[in-house]
């Protein structure tokens, strides 16, 4: 095999993998969107949050509420879907959708009319029970990690300025009921 052919495999495995990936993510991102509400074991946690806003007063507020999450499967994708009763009314008020595949995650947050409030792309899954996001944007710095676990599971969100400069954080805790 002379050096060209060698070169051209090697660029055709980079390409094939590039593919893979991708597919993997469009794989991710279309399960967080279809994933029925009524499917899968569901689970009634409850959940207990701790907020850090440096622009709020007072800058620390708690809150505890009522969850339901759902544990999905479909191949080598796991979906995890949260549906968190912050006012205490019937309909849940926040809509969570968290999407795992063996190297990648992502994760959508919806209000009330499942309307898409903000989505985390690009995840990594580190474990089976940890993954974690990273995005920066116009001088900020966002990170989160999700520790998942049959009967626990937590959130954690933080956001920094340039300077480092911790500017937010939510922290929720869930646990089966």
């Amino acid at each position: 095999m002379n050096m060209c052919s060698i070169v051209y495999l090697k660029a055709m495995e980079k390409q094939i993998s590039t593919i893979r990936a991708v597919f993997i993510s469009v794989t991710v991102f279309s399960l967080l969107f279809s994933v029925p509400s009524h499917a899968g074991t569901w689970k009634k946690f409850e959940a207990v949050g701790v907020e850090y806003n440096v622009n709020s007063d007072p800058q620390i507020k708690g809150s505890r509420f009522k969850s339901r999450v759902g544990l999905f499967s479909d191949g080598a994708v796991r979906v995890v879907q949260i549906d968190n009763f912050i006012s205490g009314k019937r309909k849940p008020d926040i809509h969570i959708k968290v999407a795992i595949s063996s190297n990648s995650a992502g994760s959508i947050i919806y209000n009330s009319d499942m309307n898409p409030i903000a989505e985390y792309s690009g995840g990594k899954n580190i474990s089976e029970n940890l993954i974690t996001f990273s995005q920066e944007t116009e001088g900020r710095t966002l990170r989160g990690e999700w520790f998942i676990e049959d009967d626990y599971l937590m959130s954690d969100f933080s956001l920094v300025n340039s300077e480092g400069i911790l500017l937010y954080r939510e922290t929720v805790i869930y646990r089966a009921k």
